[in-house]
């Protein structure tokens, strides 16, 4: 039994090499198919998903570029692409003429996939109801002053946060001085800019804390058409009801009152924006 025992290990020990040396060449054959795989999507923007050899594959409709929410879509921002069954989405679209003339209800970002959700069919009915997200409120804002809004340089398609800067009057309970200072936190961030319109408004004149009106209400705009206006701008922003009661409330009180800036985000910023509460005070040092 024994010689048997010993017999039946030195068989197997001399099989090992040559499994070992098919596993290093199963190895190579892999690691050599994958280099040639990646060698071939060098350079492209949207790689697409190599499909299992032999296996089921779809024509599915996908960006061909980054597109922004509420862009109406031709022909030229879209593209077909082959791809495994199991990576095709549910869905998803096949043909590009089911979209051409759609709007966009979402962002889109290059080698996405269309489904019927991130598209509506805007045709005949060019509404602002079509740009609003879903849970969410259109609401305008007059903007009297070009630097409110990055220099009036905002568009629609932009995310922005909404900064809210309240003035508050403190009372020194021991001398009853009176003293003001202003507060700011972001009410609103990652919001989309639904549209922007250039409107005409009566001239704003200067108040004084009293509420007295005060110098020359003509002096610091330009008058159009010969007439007591001055251009402004209106921008309707994508709000939750919460976010649409902060914002309109700040945009009814007076500008010695309240007011409030647009900050830009850079394209494709998601981050959360900080919950922090500016005074200005802690920021110049008690003055």
């Amino acid at each position: 039994m024994a010689r048997q025992a010993t017999a039946t290990a030195g068989t197997k020990a001399g099989r090992s090499p040559g499994l070992l040396l098919v596993a290093v060449l199963a190895g190579v054959l892999a690691a050599a198919l994958m280099l040639a795989y990646l060698n071939s999507q060098e350079g492209s923007e949207t790689p697409t998903v190599p499909a299992a050899e032999g296996g089921p594959t779809v024509s599915v409709v996908v960006a061909k570029r980054e597109i922004p929410f509420g862009t109406k879509i031709t022909a030229d921002m879209l593209e077909v692409r082959e791809l495994p069954a199991a990576a095709a989405l549910a869905g998803a679209l096949t043909d590009p003429q089911q979209l051409i003339g759609k709007v966009t209800t979402a962002p889109m970002v290059p080698g996405e996939q269309f489904v019927p959700s991130k598209v509506s069919d805007y045709s005949g009915q060019d509404t602002l109801s079509y740009r609003v997200p879903e849970g969410r409120r259109g609401v305008s804002v007059q903007i009297p002053h070009e630097a409110w809004a990055a220099a009036g340089l905002v568009q629609p398609g932009d995310y922005v946060d909404i900064l809210a800067l309240v003035a508050v009057t403190t009372t020194n309970p021991a001398t009853g001085e009176e003293k003001e200072y202003w507060t700011a936190r972001i009410i609103a961030q990652n919001v989309p800019v639904l549209a922007v319109a250039q409107t005409l408004v009566p001239i704003i004149p200067q108040v004084d804390r009293a509420g007295n009106v005060t110098g020359n209400p003509e002096g610091g705009y330009r008058p159009v058409g010969n007439k007591d206006f001055h251009e402004a701008v209106s921008v309707t922003f994508g709000l939750t009801p919460e976010e649409a009661a902060m914002v309109a409330m700040v945009d009814a009180m007076p500008d010695n009152a309240a007011q409030f800036r647009i900050l830009v985000r850079q394209t494709g910023d998601q981050k959360p924006a900080p919950t922090t509460t500016w005074d200005q005070l802690e920021i110049l040092g008690g003055q």
